[in-house]
């Protein structure tokens, strides 16, 4: 599972992710082409980080249409903006020790399990707020090409 070293912030190249949150978009986030490289999630070249996209800490407002825990104890967070539907994910604290983004990880992670209290069952949110997130190529679908934010490292809500 290389590419999800890469998504929990716990691969070596973690440590070149430009801290500095840059402003951009869903839609622009989804444009972002994957490279044919990543067949899978298991493939041995997906173990490094695509640049720019996944070198960055991306900065966004959408809104939080739901939220779920997926089988592997992800908290996934489903988004939408500009017509635009897309995604991000928060891993388990304990998978992402060692991460330099740990505390971060471990802070959202509480906050969205206290405000929210997610199951496996989809629950709907409907909120808008502002997220900074490390970019990822996870998994396509044929709904978008995998391009996201994971790990979610902070979330404001927009609205009271």
């Amino acid at each position: 599972m290389l590419r999800a070293r890469v998504g929990q912030a716990i691969d070596l190249d973690s440590l070149r992710v430009i801290r500095a949150p840059e402003a951009t978009t869903l839609r622009q986030i989804l444009e972002n082409t994957p490279p044919n490289l990543l067949v899978n999630e298991d493939d041995k070249s997906g173990a490094k980080r695509i640049d720019p996209f996944e070198t960055k800490v991306w900065k966004i407002r959408a809104l939080v249409k739901q939220c779920s825990l997926l089988a592997d104890r992800d908290l996934y967070l489903v988004i939408e903006s500009e017509g635009r539907t897309g995604s991000v994910e928060v891993p388990l604290p304990t998978r992402s020790a060692g991460s330099p983004f740990s505390d971060q990880i471990r802070t959202v992670r509480a906050q969205l399990e206290t405000e929210l209290k997610p199951t496996v069952e989809p629950k709907k949110i409907n909120r808008m707020a502002e997220m900074t997130g490390i970019g990822f190529f996870g998994t396509r679908s044929k709904r978008d090409n995998g391009a996201r934010l994971m790990p979610l490292l902070t979330l404001k809500w927009l609205d009271k």
